[in-house]
């Protein structure tokens, strides 16, 4: 819980396990909770391993919010004008070498670059049930692609700056080797937004430090920020923010870093209900419907 002394200027909030119902949606309450917040002057900001062009309609088509911190805090974007305000990216190199490993083991890969995903052609033209992609995973592999006949050679050939590099699925065979690897490379930090992905960025890049550098673009204290996540790429956002929750639905990790934990999870507008009582948002619900963390 928050003192009384908590102003709160600028709310960041995960999407997936946190803000979204089943992965695509807002809430009539969740709509309505961002709407009264935007009245209170509450600058609200999605910070997403999602690249911007894979944000949801349901937020974007929203006119109050101005900015997303995306790909794990390696892009940080203005919403009206798509113009990048600050990158945190990938040695082209580096990028290249992890996305020929990676294919290598016939995984499947995605490279954002630009706030766009980029896959290579062979990948999509095997389609998920090759890479035996479970059920609750179609949907995120069904974003824009840019596609490239050779991922890696194109990232070297154009030097692009990668921000993220997903594998939104890791085969139960592999996940160790791939976590230890990971772990012992020192210019890479992976992360994980569910049990079973892994998301990797250059060190030094993740919601917090996106979060950070947002906060001095628009002059706003980091103490006067409260952030909401659930899992693992939410952890140093949750640490960073003045005040921070982590939903019930949670990992343990999120709910140690936050500063305290919902009473209902993501599915049961638990992000709304934290939101009304943190920012003192008032509506009209009836008797014993009042909102609760």
């Amino acid at each position: 819980m928050t003192d009384s002394s908590f102003s709160c200027r600028l709310a960041a909030f995960d999407l997936d396990g946190t803000l979204l119902q089943q992965h695509a949606f807002l809430s009539p309450r969740t709509r309505e909770a961002l709407q009264k917040a935007h009245e209170k002057g509450v600058e609200l900001v999605p910070a997403t391993g999602r690249m911007l062009h894979f944000l949801p309609d349901c937020l974007t088509e929203l006119p109050f919010l101005h900015y997303a911190i995306t790909s794990n805090g390696a892009g940080v974007y203005d919403l009206s004008t798509g113009a990048c305000l600050y990158a945190n990216t990938f040695p082209p190199a580096l990028a290249a070498s992890l996305t020929r490993f990676f294919l290598s083991l016939d995984l499947w890969v995605e490279c954002y670059v630009n706030g766009h995903a980029w896959i290579h052609r062979a990948t999509l033209e095997n389609g998920p049930d090759h890479y035996h992609l479970p059920a609750n995973k179609r949907l995120f592999v069904q974003k824009p692609y840019r596609i490239a006949d050779d991922l890696p050679q194109l990232i070297e050939t154009e030097q692009l700056a990668v921000e993220k590099i997903n594998l939104p699925y890791l085969p139960p065979a592999l996940r160790a080797m791939l976590w230890q690897k990971m772990d012992e490379m020192p210019d890479v930090t992976a992360v994980s937004s569910v049990d079973d992905n892994m998301e990797l960025n250059v060190t030094g890049c993740d919601k917090g430090d996106g979060l950070r550098h947002l906060c001095e673009k628009l002059g706003i204290p980091l103490a006067d920020v409260f952030a909401m996540g659930d899992n693992g790429n939410d952890l140093t956002m949750l640490r960073t923010a003045g005040v921070s929750a982590a939903m019930k639905n949670g990992t343990e990790e999120a709910k140690k870093a936050a500063t305290f934990v919902t009473r209902y999870p993501c599915e049961e507008d638990g992000a709304a209900r934290c939101l009304e009582e943190i920012l003192h948002l008032s509506t009209d619900y009836p008797e014993g419907k009042e909102p609760s963390l």
